[in-house]
């Protein structure tokens, strides 16, 4: 450990802010803070940058500039099964403020209203009552 610490130093790496990604961390949603769109097919959630440094998705460099957290990528991050339907939540970048965005969506209608919890590594956002019902999907 000594010799990594000494070779930061060395490339000038030493300020740079990394999160603990071995601490567990919950974040707790109510349906107040999802947004459904207008067809109920999905939903967003707009995380502070408090949130998010919290799930490991966001960090701060020593320049103030928000940076990707090292559980973040592009591509659907998380997904699970709640009563037989598969839901996804896709991340986009921290914005200037260091907020990230997810975007969830369903394979089909969710008949109730179901809690859902995604895994970030260790850390993980759950959403009490997520109810994407597909409202004017034609059958």
């Amino acid at each position: 450990m000594k010799k990594f610490l000494v070779m930061l130093n060395v490339f000038g790496l030493s300020r740079i802010t990394i999160p603990n990604i071995f601490s567990s961390s919950t974040i707790s949603l109510n349906s107040d803070n999802v947004i459904l769109t207008i067809d109920h097919k999905s939903a967003v959630v707009d995380l502070t940058y408090s949130q998010a440094e919290k799930l490991a998705l966001c960090t701060k460099d020593s320049n103030g500039i928000y940076q990707k957290g090292r559980t973040f990528n592009q591509s659907i991050d998380a997904q699970g099964l709640v009563d037989g339907v598969l839901i996804s939540a896709l991340l986009s970048p921290p914005d200037l403020n260091g907020r990230v965005r997810l975007v969830i969506s369903t394979t089909r209608a969710m008949k109730k209203p179901s809690k859902v919890t995604f895994k970030f590594g260790t850390q993980s956002l759950t959403i009490k009552e997520l109810h994407l019902d597909w409202k004017f999907e034609q059958n």
